[in-house]
């Protein structure tokens, strides 16, 4: 749990590089799904907590309600996990408090098509199951068509809210029925990308930004 009783400890990285990682925050309830954001000198910048959980994912996590902009190296920064991007006044709330950076972690698999050319949309996971068991999935999206798919949903709130985005998404396959293959990609407070990942492979993306 991270809260005021929890102390936490980073070892000043010998790179003096911020991270930033995900993790389960364990509550008296379902666990929160939350992201954390460390300076160069080991110290916790800031902490969001997903508020979109989805309708698969609430047997798993339960949603917050904090939407927080902290300081990072005296940079206004943000951060929306996954469906958290997809909500527009999530995203407008960052620009009308002044986020200079979005942070947008994702673990969104290689969308499903099924046999007919519709995606799939299941809301559980035994629906998923099934789906796959009658051989109802003809493919799934490609690096480059989900590249497509998240280019435009990433790069409007930042043109219209002034912010720079930094996108990253899953690669792999941790599960036979989840395949994720990207993308990774920045985009400028003028909605132009300035870089990206260019196939599924797992691989670093350094940008230079001036917020």
């Amino acid at each position: 749990m991270i809260g005021e009783q929890t102390w936490w400890f980073f070892p000043k990285p010998p790179l003096e590089v911020g991270v930033g990682f995900g993790l389960a925050e364990r509550t008296p309830g379902k666990p929160y799904n939350t992201y954390v954001v460390v300076t160069r000198e080991g110290e916790i910048a800031g902490i969001h907590r997903k508020n979109n959980v989805t309708q698969l994912e609430q047997m798993f996590y339960r949603p917050d309600r904090r939407r927080p902009v902290f300081s990072f190296e005296g940079i206004a920064m943000a951060v929306g996990i996954c469906a958290d991007c997809s909500r527009s006044e999530l995203m407008r709330s960052y620009g009308r408090r002044r986020a200079r950076i979005v942070l947008m972690p994702h673990a969104w698999d290689a969308d499903p098509i099924l046999k007919d050319g519709r995606p799939a949309g299941w809301s559980t996971i035994e629906e998923m199951v099934d789906f796959n068991a009658r051989g109802m999935i003809a493919r799934y999206r490609t690096h480059r068509e989900m590249l497509a798919r998240f280019t435009e949903r990433a790069a409007l709130p930042c043109r219209e809210q002034g912010y720079f985005g930094l996108f990253v998404n899953q690669v792999g396959q941790p599960h036979p029925l989840i395949p994720f293959v990207g993308p990774s990609f920045a985009v400028g407070p003028d909605g132009e990308m300035i870089a990206r990942s260019r196939n599924k492979k797992e691989g670093m993306l350094i940008v230079d930004i001036d917020p």
